[in-house]
């Protein structure tokens, strides 16, 4: 067994789960993470990336892929392939892709969808899960505390090229001022962070019993106020990336023994390998979902998830909300005296600059051609569609002399997804793909 792990993590584990311990511990010690999860978002498989070997399906999302890193392409990061850039596909844990089957299971019983928070969004993976289930009149809101995790998160919806959401920046803690607005919201727990120890050492270096028992305060604050802002009758997903029971199962055994919280009652197929909450905590109900995916168990790291439904309450009438212009003008204004607002569908650029999420928007992603203010991308707008070396010289902002770009702004494709623009006058050849999102050369 590694000699990383902490040695009052190590105890712990033994304690609370003995008939796991074994084979988690041994897996979190013993096991390199070589493969990585690349989610396919606009029906293009990643075949483009050099020095990655495709392997089998997630069972739990079909359109994801696992991937392993070969020695030839070893320091060419993921982002660095213009699919990436594109938004053709995304990188993301499997476990955590869970939640794209939970709320597949909430769409098929007719669960209202209408208006979704994500409650704690970066890196921004979870968004566009929840983008998929998204009506067409439906609106997300995008939270995110952290300052320096509001770029990630910006990059990625952006490359959804989704029009839909807003995007601000509140602790989770302060939904107070929204009580029975949305008809569902996700949280992925400020936690622990005990599941990805395998995958990020450093993580193990900060932890400590202390530190999570401060984090069961925090996150008992962040359900006092999401459970206010959902409405009766909507759903929770909670999930964390952690194995403590008290950040968990031990978190959420009080609201439903109180009534304020009803867990579904739905299992997962037992050859998905992921551990029902009941095998790990004598307190939980057999009959409750929830579920633990270990390394070692699942071909995942470590994850647990939730599904609760808020009862209804007889004596309240409940208005379900949409993304409709009018509705969403009403939440953004109430959003920004509030919190900050960070983004409220395509980005607006002063001075007749089309904003580079516009590209985003354009193309194969939505068979149509998106509008933001003044800009539109229209029929007229002389669009080129780059080879993968031109692409990634685009993205690394290299300005591109060729004779097809015209006077003026030009949108630049990659498969026929929209990446960023192109400025012409005359012999001047100007890149703005942003310089925040630029690859190294």
């Amino acid at each position: 067994m590694g000699q990383w792990l902490p040695d009052e993590f190590i105890r712990r584990v033994t304690s609370e789960y003995p008939q796991h311990a074994d084979e988690l511990l041994h897996s979190l010690s013993n096991e390199a993470v070589t493969d990585r999860t690349l989610r396919c978002l606009q029906g293009y498989p990643p075949d483009e990336i050099e020095g990655y070997v495709p392997g089998e399906q997630v069972l739990w999302h079909p359109e994801t892929t696992y991937f392993k890193r070969t020695s030839s392409e070893k320091n060419r990061p993921i982002h660095a392939y213009p699919g990436y850039q594109a938004g053709a596909w995304y990188v993301q844990e499997a476990a955590g892709l869970i939640v794209h089957h939970l709320l597949d299971r909430l769409r098929a019983e007719g669960a209202a969808m209408g208006t979704i928070l994500d409650a704690c969004a970066a890196p921004g993976g979870k968004t566009l899960t929840l983008l998929d289930v998204l009506p067409e009149d439906g609106l997300l809101v995008a939270s995110e505390p952290m300052e320096h995790r509001l770029p990630l998160l910006e990059a990625t919806v952006a490359r959804s090229g989704s029009d839909r959401v807003l995007m601000v920046q509140n602790p989770a803690q302060n939904w107070k001022g929204f009580p029975s607005y949305f008809d569902g919201i996700l949280v992925d727990m400020p936690c622990s962070g005990e599941g990805m120890f395998r995958k990020h050492r450093e993580a193990a270096k900060d932890w400590s019993l202390a530190k999570c028992a401060s984090l069961v305060t925090l996150q008992d604050e962040i359900l006092d106020s999401l459970y206010l802002a959902l409405r009766p009758g909507g759903w929770l997903i909670y999930s964390t990336c952690t194995f403590g029971k008290e950040e968990n199962t031990g978190q959420l055994l009080p609201w439903i023994r109180s009534g304020r919280l009803q867990p579904e009652l739905w299992n997962l197929p037992e050859e998905w390998g992921w551990v029902h909450a009941s095998e790990l905590d004598q307190r939980w109900d057999p009959k409750h979902g929830a579920w633990w995916s270990l390394p070692g168990r699942t071909q995942g790291e470590g994850f647990f998830c939730s599904v609760l439904r808020k009862p209804f309450d007889t004596e309240t009438t409940h208005n379900t909300h949409s993304g409709n212009p009018q509705n969403r003008q009403s939440l953004a204004e109430g959003l920004k005296k509030q919190m900050r607002l960070i983004k409220n569908g395509l980005s607006s650029v002063p001075s007749g600059f089309p904003s580079p999420d516009l590209a985003m928007a354009y193309g194969k992603k939505h068979g149509r051609y998106p509008r933001n203010g003044t800009w539109s991308v229209e029929e007229g707008c002389p669009v080129v569609d780059l080879d993968a070396t031109l692409a990634t010289w685009y993205c690394q902002g290299q300005n591109l002399a060729m004779g097809e770009l015209r006077n003026g702004w030009n949108l630049m494709t990659y498969q026929g997804m929209g990446l960023g623009w192109m400025h012409r006058e005359g012999t001047r050849f100007q890149n703005h793909f942003p310089k925040s999102l630029r690859i190294a050369r």
